[in-house]
């Protein structure tokens, strides 16, 4: 069901509203949200799907072009993870003869590399 739908957003240029309920989307049926996560993890992003919905006992079709949201929280993990590098180049060239200096300048580098990247997942 939808809770709320973003004004300028591709749900509302296709028409659907608050309290729409999806029954299916490009013919699958759709009973949970891991259902219609899974449906859409495979269809993928920027890609035409056509919705089957359910407004006040009246069934509806619908297609919308579904566009990847804007991830604000993957700039601070950025950041996060690009103190966890200076920490750990600080520890390695400051105390290099430490034991476990080098063990943790590298969880330090391996916790930088798998931060997000900006391109979107589909």
């Amino acid at each position: 069901m939808a809770d709320r739908v973003d004004p300028n957003g591709p749900g509302a240029r296709s028409g659907i509203k608050p309290g729409d309920q999806l029954i299916s989307i490009n013919g699958q049926d759709v009973q949970n949200i891991s259902g219609l996560e899974r449906q859409l993890y495979r269809n993928g992003s920027v890609v035409q799907s056509g919705l089957s919905l359910v407004r006040q006992s009246v069934a509806l079709d619908s297609s919308v072009i579904l566009v990847p949201a804007e991830r604000s929280l993957n700039n601070w993990l950025r950041l996060i993870a690009l103190i966890y590098l200076g920490i750990g180049l600080y520890v390695l060239l400051r105390r290099w003869t430490a034991p476990g200096s080098t063990h943790f300048y590298i969880f330090c580098l391996v916790s930088f590399s798998l931060t997000p990247s900006s391109t979107p997942a589909s």
